[in-house]
């Protein structure tokens, strides 16, 4: 989700955290346009990996596949020329290459740059730096575990301690569906860890998410 949230600020599609967040837990229901294709985003990043997984190498139709992901379309390479990304006040910002032709060949050349057989280290190719806030969120969970276990021993579970570190919200909905609790006593479980200072609760609607807060930190630092 922050991958996705981060990348889509670069074309201007802009969400906030905390609706990004509410937004999938409420499966984009109630998502304004932005949130829900910053939502698509993080589906066609899914769909990306489940195809590597599945043998299928990072290729120019496998880009298109996500492309039609996030933006809902059966369209493939751009055609239309003057495409530019404008801010809010129609300043462009930045003015992507245009026609087909130009785009394969430097989808081809990204193609090139993943596969050569070089001394570059894989995980600087994939530009993956995310180790530290891994092993921090691994360090927050065993930390409010075993607070969670000794403050409050009647509601703890480590299935209710992993739900909690899913999302950053939590709602009743989710323990019932993971068969932690039934309705009512899965409220009073998110009431009693709200009283003890393990989540926040928020207003939305008509209806209270519970906001685990050091969790969210972590997830958007």
């Amino acid at each position: 989700l922050q991958e996705a949230k981060l990348s889509s600020e670069i074309e201007n599609i802009v969400t906030t955290n905390d609706d990004l967040y509410r937004a999938f837990g409420d499966e984009g229901q109630k998502a304004d346009p932005n949130t829900k294709e910053v939502l698509r985003y993080q589906e066609a990043l899914w769909h990306g990996y489940d195809a590597v997984r599945s043998g299928r190498p990072l290729a120019t139709n496998l880009f298109i596949e996500m492309y039609r992901t996030i933006k809902m379309t059966s369209a493939g390479i751009r055609k239309t020329p003057g495409t530019k990304l404008a801010d809010g006040k129609g300043n462009v910002i930045y003015t992507p290459p245009e026609g087909e032709a130009v785009l394969r060949d430097k989808l081809a050349n990204l193609e090139k740059f993943i596969h050569a057989e070089d001394d570059l280290d894989p995980l600087v190719r994939m530009a993956v730096e995310t180790r530290e806030k891994i092993l921090a969120i691994r360090n927050l969970m065993q930390e409010s575990g075993e607070r969670f276990k000794k403050e409050l021993p009647k509601v703890y579970s480590k299935e209710l301690l992993e739900l909690l570190f899913r999302l950053p919200y939590a709602k009743i909905r989710f323990l019932e569906e993971a068969g932690i609790a039934r309705r009512k006593t899965a409220s009073r479980y998110l009431q009693e860890l709200a009283a003890s200072g393990f989540l926040h609760p928020v207003k939305g609607g008509r209806e209270i998410y519970y906001l685990n807060k050091p969790f969210l930190n972590l997830l958007t630092s």
